[in-house]
């Protein structure tokens, strides 16, 4: 007689892209109540306008395919991410049944996924540093109880840091300053630099303090000019335990440290090594005029080229975050709307903000706002500038005004995310050559 097999989701990992999700309401899509952000999202994604699937491809690692093929589960591509399917069994337990994946995972148990962008243009109209970073470190998202706690979602991403003042910031990037997360502006008025994008809340937003994962050997740069001769690297757990110290001289500045962690010493043998399981670890450096403090996830699924890698672990305890019961049993938490469904986790990406800049595609002329426009934007020289950064948006939405009591004027188009150009000495454009607009920009 045949045996019928049958599966269900244990988890599901959705990445939400506000370029994908803005409105022409002032409010961003993240600011939506849950009823809310349910029906836009389904909307695009019924109109075939959620197109993030086309700019990011998400796939398991060698490894990962392994551990699924051992356990009879299936990784299940889905239009905001993924979801990763599993042969079940129910089981008495008491008086009820209970239900398990088929084969049950060890409790120390990780999966791996790696994000790779296929649109070269992602970082155009994604809120995510354009500078390289001096590690050549990549975006880290996990089920880790460190991430964003919320009655309403699960983030993967940790809290946004607080503000730094001596800290250079790119426009967008994010800062806590204490309760209220904010973003760089860049404007020329300090009072208008930063700007409030959750008061009192951490919403979860990716940023740049998510760019942690490094393999267990990388290099280290320092810089020629601070004449660093000596130079200590400590690794320690989370623990705050010493792991290994490296630590250089050299008669000449250094320059590189290759720092490799792929082999610590073994605590009951300092004879002998073991190789570090993959974690998130502290880096201290004391280097001269460099001392640092760096949050490091060292893991072997680190690859270079990709975008973020997702750590999925079955050890998890938390309650929030965790995916299977302290039994095995299969999960579920209520949706906006009440229904049961599997732990969902997401992955919450801003729309990069720009100021827009209307330049005369005719050579000699020149564009001035009308008086009705004033609260959007200002002339500069022969070209009109909105007066603040707009976010990018995959549907024309229009300009956002000053006075956010105004509704969003729709007669300015939206410059396609086309490369962006800086203007010193912090601010970034998206120009759009036109022609004359009726009613919006006129001619002189």
């Amino acid at each position: 007689m045949a045996t019928i097999t049958t599966y269900r989701r244990l988890f599901e990992v959705r990445l939400l892209h506000e370029y994908y999700l803005l409105s022409k309401s002032n409010l961003s899509f993240f600011d939506l109540n849950d009823p809310g952000r349910l029906a836009v999202l389904q909307e695009r994604l019924l109109l075939n306008q959620y197109l993030l699937r086309k700019d990011l491809r998400i796939e398991p690692t060698e490894s990962t395919k392994t551990t699924l093929a051992g356990l009879r589960w299936h990784f299940v591509p889905t239009a905001t991410g993924f979801t990763v399917a599993a042969s079940t069994k129910d089981v008495p337990v008491g008086n009820n049944l209970v239900t398990k994946p088929a084969i049950e995972p060890l409790p120390l148990t990780s999966l791996y996924f790696i994000v790779r962008r296929n649109n070269p243009l992602f970082l155009n109209y994604t809120a995510l540093p354009l500078l390289k970073p001096d590690l050549p470190a990549t975006y880290y998202f996990s089920n880790r109880p460190e991430a964003v706690h919320d009655t309403g979602f699960r983030s993967m991403s940790v809290p946004v840091p607080p503000f730094d003042p001596g800290k250079a910031y790119e426009m967008g990037e994010l800062a806590n300053h204490g309760p209220d997360i904010k973003e760089y502006t860049a404007h020329t008025d300090p009072a208008k630099q930063w700007r409030t994008v959750g008061a009192g809340l951490d919403l979860g937003y990716v940023h740049a303090g998510d760019r942690i994962a490094l393999p267990k050997r990388f290099v280290y740069p320092l810089s020629k000019s601070q004449n660093i001769l000596q130079a200590d690297f400590t690794l320690k757990n989370s623990s705050g335990d010493i792991l290994k110290t490296i630590s250089v001289q050299s008669a000449k500045p250094i320059e590189r440290v290759v720092l490799d962690f792929s082999a610590i010493p073994n605590p009951n043998d300092p004879a002998k090594t073991l190789a570090p399981l993959d974690g998130v670890y502290q880096l201290d450096v004391n280097a001269g005029p460099v001392q640092e403090t760096r949050q490091l996830f060292l893991t072997d699924a680190y690859v270079g080229s990709a975008f973020a890698v997702i750590q999925i672990n079955f050890g998890e305890t938390d309650a929030d975050y965790r995916i299977l019961g302290p039994g095995n049993e299969l999960r579920t938490i209520p949706d906006p709307n009440g229904n049961p469904i599997p732990p969902l986790f997401e992955i919450r990406l801003r729309s990069r903000i720009t100021y827009w800049r209307y330049v005369p595609i005719f050579r000699g002329e020149q564009f001035e706002p009308g008086s009705p426009y004033l609260d959007y934007v200002q002339q500069e020289g022969n070209s009109v500038t909105t007066l603040l950064p707009q976010p990018m948006s995959y549907l024309p939405i229009g300009v956002r005004p000053e006075n956010s009591a105004n509704p969003v004027e729709p007669k300015f188009p939206q410059p396609m995310p086309t490369p962006i150009k800086p203007k010193p000495p912090d601010q970034l454009y998206s120009e759009y050559s036109t022609l004359h607009i009726t009613g919006v920009i006129d001619l002189v």
